[in-house]
């Protein structure tokens, strides 16, 4: 791969720092150096991986309320097209009830969990769902919500679906017993059913030394982000009295920060090949303590960074190819922190959300990292906590069109409690609204709005 040229050290910003000029360092021990990707064309087979979304062509799966339905979680279609939400039930007459109705949650049977649920779209047009309630299960269904079937029941701990293909899903899933919690694990389970198998061991033991992720897909790897912190945890953390003083709480902590930014950590992309098990690193780099260095997001195959200073964007394709440009940040935001990763990667440009040191309220700011060119999306809303303005909740993204929250009000809703009666409880409730990635881009309020009264579950969010 290409390295970066040296460069001048710049102002570092006031919530993470990075030592922005630093190139890829030495790997470190147990892990690969960077080595010669695979070529784009090995790579783009009609077996490739997918990374698992909410995104359909036309529209995307969510889960949320609806109106008559109370607080009951349903499946939900968002119709681009349409400019509508709607419920995932093939039931004609149905009023969303009764286990009949396709757009209920499937739980187990008396749960008085609120259960949590993610709607993907599956390669082959299928829908699959991951459940966490009283413990967490992954479903398989037809795009309109029927013939639901579990294919994976994890009876403690954790699971997360990720990846598919057509024929089969992968999940990671981990257990804990006691004081020892066991490596994440990537498994294969085929859609239609079977005996799931070991594919990939994560690196991430889960004491906190090692942690990798699964950040996206290309050909047949899972593209991870990984952070070796076997130094960093070298360092011990405050063991403070109960009586200690809020004085000597803050000098205790602040004096461990400044020893933990004196070690290294040593950050990789990598390619992981779910039927070899072989890794490419793609990208790596070093950072001082527990600054991120860069910023990382994945899509369409490639690989977007922006420094954490907020002072460089680069592209990184799967053959090593990388293009760096200076970022053009604009003079009044100047002195902005920002949050911990990518808000969003839209038309290309990558969107971040910054903060003031002093002060409520945020601004989202889209880089081009092709010029690095700085835009600020000036698409706010009114918190209705403290009245500060913030960037509208980006819920979705693709098919040409933008999903956003764009307004909170607080209002009364009728809800059915759990003895079946019903009354009046506060809620706040989002108006959602579809804009055309250029308006997005360009801060146009040309809204579709949404209609059916529907509201999406946070759970929904992008970002």
């Amino acid at each position: 791969m290409k390295h970066r040229p040296p460069c001048t050290a710049l102002a570092l910003s006031a919530c993470l720092l990075l030592s922005a000029c630093a190139g890829p360092g030495a790997a470190p021990s147990g892990t690969d150096a960077p080595s010669a990707s695979p070529t784009p064309s090995a790579a783009e087979t009609a077996d490739s991986l997918q990374y698992l979304t909410p995104q359909r062509e036309g529209g995307m799966y969510a889960s949320g309320t609806g109106p008559g339905t109370g607080s009951d979680e349903l499946l939900l279609w968002v119709d681009y097209a349409q400019g509508a939400v709607t419920c995932l039930c093939a039931q004609p007459n149905c009023d969303h009830r009764t286990d009949a109705c396709t757009a209920r949650v499937p739980l187990p049977e008396g749960s008085q969990y609120t259960p949590i649920v993610l709607c993907r779209a599956a390669p082959d047009g299928r829908l699959i769902l991951y459940v966490s309630a009283e413990a967490g299960s992954i479903w398989v269904a037809n795009a309109d919500g029927t013939d639901r079937r579990a294919v994976v029941d994890w009876t403690a701990d954790s699971i997360y679906p990720w990846l598919a293909d057509g024929e089969a899903l992968y999940y990671t899933g981990f257990r804990a017993s006691g004081a020892e919690v066991s490596p994440t694990i990537l498994y294969r389970v085929p859609l239609d059913g079977g005996q799931p198998e070991e594919v990939l061991r994560l690196r991430n033991a889960g004491d906190g030394t090692e942690q990798e992720e699964i950040i996206g897909a290309w050909g047949r790897n899972a593209v991870t982000l990984y952070a070796d912190l076997r130094d960093v945890m070298t360092v011990a953390k405050p063991d403070l009295p109960p009586d200690v003083t809020p004085e000597e709480h803050a000098a205790a902590w602040a004096a461990y920060d400044a020893e933990v930014a004196g070690h290294k950590v040593t950050r990789q992309v990598c390619l992981r090949n779910v039927d070899t098990g072989e890794t490419t690193v793609l990208a790596q780099w070093e950072t001082a303590g527990l600054d991120a260095g860069w910023l990382t997001g994945w899509q369409d195959g490639r690989l977007y960074q922006l420094s954490d200073d907020l002072s460089a964007a680069r592209v990184t394709t799967p053959d090593g190819q990388v293009t760096e440009a200076a970022v053009q940040w604009p003079e009044e935001l100047a002195g902005l922190s920002h949050g911990s990763g990518l808000n969003g990667i839209v038309g290309g440009q990558m969107l971040v959300n910054c903060y003031p040191a002093d002060a409520p309220g945020g601004h989202r700011v889209a880089v081009d990292p092709a010029t690095g060119a700085c835009t600020e999306i000036r698409l706010m809303r009114l918190d209705p906590g403290n009245g500060a303005e913030q960037p509208m909740n980006l819920y979705g993204a693709g098919g040409g069109y933008v999903l956003l929250a764009c307004e909170q009000r607080q209002t009364t809703r009728t809800e059915l409690g759990a003895d079946g009666a019903l009354y009046d409880a506060q809620v706040y409730e989002e108006r959602y609204g579809l804009l055309t990635v250029e308006d997005f881009l360009a801060s146009r309020q040309n809204w579709t709005e949404l209609n059916g009264g529907y509201q999406l579950s946070v759970f929904a969010a992008v970002g």
